[in-house]
Parts: structure tokens; sequence; C-alpha cells
């Protein structure tokens, strides 16, 4: 195809988006001028060659779930409250301990690297949304966890309970 060559030209390298990359983007999914797969093909090119900070997937993720609103407004009818996106998550666990067990020698399953990589982001996209929808900043719980686990540490004391 003769758009290949343009389009690994606008290949984001490192950290950084261009403007460009976000206007192809724009062309391929949201305008639809190109068709679905080679979209498909450019967004996973870009996601195997770019590396993204935590700020930047709460962004992506908040962009999909904008879309999947949208897509749940007219298929149902309305969007899905945050019980839901609950619901979800856990059904995405399930998922992901059933991988481990596979991992683990005690079950059977083909492409379990692509199934697992496929449940780890999909939790982590959830978690993401479901912080948004009840108001917790997950990048600072995050680090506030990370810190109260390093104190731990550092006083020895990491198999204190976990309980609510």
């Amino acid at each position: 195809m003769l758009l290949w060559p343009a389009i690994l030209k606008l290949l984001p390298v490192g950290r950084q988006v261009s403007e460009r990359w976000l206007s192809l983007v724009d062309l391929l999914f949201i305008n639809k001028k190109i068709e679905f797969d080679l979209g498909l093909v450019a967004w996973q090119v870009m996601m195997y060659n770019y590396t993204m900070d935590f700020e930047e997937l709460i962004k992506i993720t908040r962009e999909l779930y904008a879309k999947y609103a949208e897509s749940d407004k007219k298929r149902l009818g309305k969007e899905w409250d945050r019980g839901e996106y609950a619901k979800a998550l856990a059904a995405d666990v399930g998922a992901l301990i059933k991988l481990t067990m596979v991992a683990d020698g005690l079950r059977d399953v083909e492409n379990l690297d692509e199934k697992m990589k496929h449940e780890f982001g999909d939790c982590l996209l959830a978690l993401v949304i479901i912080a948004d929808k009840y108001g917790v900043d997950i990048e600072q719980a995050c680090k506030d966890t990370a810190k109260e686990l390093h104190n731990r540490a550092s006083l020895n004391e990491l198999a204190k309970s976990h309980s609510l």
C-alpha cells in the first residue's frame, strides 16, 4: 500500500506524540476516511513502538471511555454506571486468574502471552475508569501507596494486614 511509507514517517519516537500523529489517528479512526483494518494496524504499530507514561495512559483511557460511553448510549440508551465498570473489572480479574493458572501449568489455552497482555491491559484501563468515576486521582493514589509500602519495607513491616 502506498500509504504505509507516509504512516511510518508519522509514528512517534520515544515519548513524544506529534500533532501529525494525532492528526493521523483522527483521520484513521474518527473520520474513517481509510478502511478500519489499516487504522488498527497503524494503532498497533504505534503502541508497540511507544513508551507511555501514567499521565498519557490516563488521557488515552479517558478518550476511549468517552467513545464507549457514546456507543453505549446509542446501543443501550444509557452509559454504564460506575458499578458496571466494577463488575467488568471483576470479570477481567477472573479471566486473568484463569490465565495465571495456565501459566502455572494447571490449565491449557492457546496464545497465552497475548491473552495475558490483553487481560492486564483490560484490568489497568478499567481501574483508571473506575477511579475517575469515584473521583480518585489514580496516579496520586499509586504514588501514595508506593510511598506507604516503601516506608513499611524500610521498617520491615510489609506483612501487615491489608484489610479494609
